[in-house]
């Protein structure tokens, strides 16, 4: 094996690990994303309420 085919190798090594570790921390955000989307929603339908009640 050459200098070269052992450089490509390593740095094709390099990108995959780099894309899974890439992914993976992006799916982790959308989770946590999405539930503090939800948690938002859930404050201002509490706040709406608590409007609400004071109204009537």
């Amino acid at each position: 094996m050459d200098i070269f085919t052992l450089i490509l190798f390593v740095w094709s090594i390099t990108l995959a690990v780099y894309f899974i570790v890439v992914g993976s921390v992006g799916l982790i955000t959308e989770k946590f994303d999405s539930k503090n989307r939800k948690i938002a929603v859930l404050e201002e339908r509490i706040r709406n309420l608590e409007v609400n009640l004071k109204n009537k």
